[in-house]
């Protein structure tokens, strides 16, 4: 498998695994759903149960059309809208279709964990919701956290370390 192509499956998962769960879940969950949980584990927020699936699943259409939309707007845009380190060099008439496609590689690998990130909330608010009271343990929570900002890292420095350096830039493309 081509890794460009690794996001796009990512998200296709996500998306699909959501309406599938959704599915699943909607017979399950009770007729009001908590919809938030306090820093206790304790819910204190509640939405009819498909009002809960229509905000997962507009999320996961607004983050689609962010993530995966947005690498083809920024092309249109000017240079004094797109902020990155050793902006002159990189967009520079010569550079600028390189730097804007590892931009838009960056978007989305952000974008496919964050819809991963998504779809696994969904799921732990659903169980969450059969308990009774309802309930979703803190450190589920943070673990699932914790282990989607670790995943964004790695990009993030990539692509800062990778336009930070222009001189490295030069010595591999000569």
């Amino acid at each position: 498998m081509n890794s460009k192509y690794a996001p796009y499956i990512i998200a296709f998962i996500a998306i699909v695994g959501f309406i599938v769960r959704a599915t699943y879940w909607y017979p399950l969950l009770p007729d009001t759903a908590a919809i938030h949980f306090g820093f206790d584990g304790n819910a204190d927020n509640w939405s009819d149960k498909m009002e809960l699936i229509y905000i997962i699943g507009g999320l996961m259409m607004f983050l689609t059309s962010l993530f995966f939309g947005l690498p083809v707007f920024i092309r249109k845009l000017p240079d004094s809208m797109i902020n990155l380190p050793n902006k002159e060099y990189w967009l520079a008439s010569e550079r600028r279709d390189f730097a804007l496609a590892a931009l838009g590689r960056f978007l989305n690998e952000i974008g496919s964990r964050t819809l991963l990130l998504v779809a696994v909330v969904f799921e732990i608010t659903c169980r969450a919701n059969i308990l009774k009271p309802a309930y979703l343990a803190p450190q589920t929570f943070l673990l699932i956290l914790g282990m989607f900002l670790f995943s964004i890292i790695v990009p993030i420095v990539y692509l800062v370390k990778q336009f930070s350096n222009p001189e490295k830039h030069l010595l591999n493309s000569n």
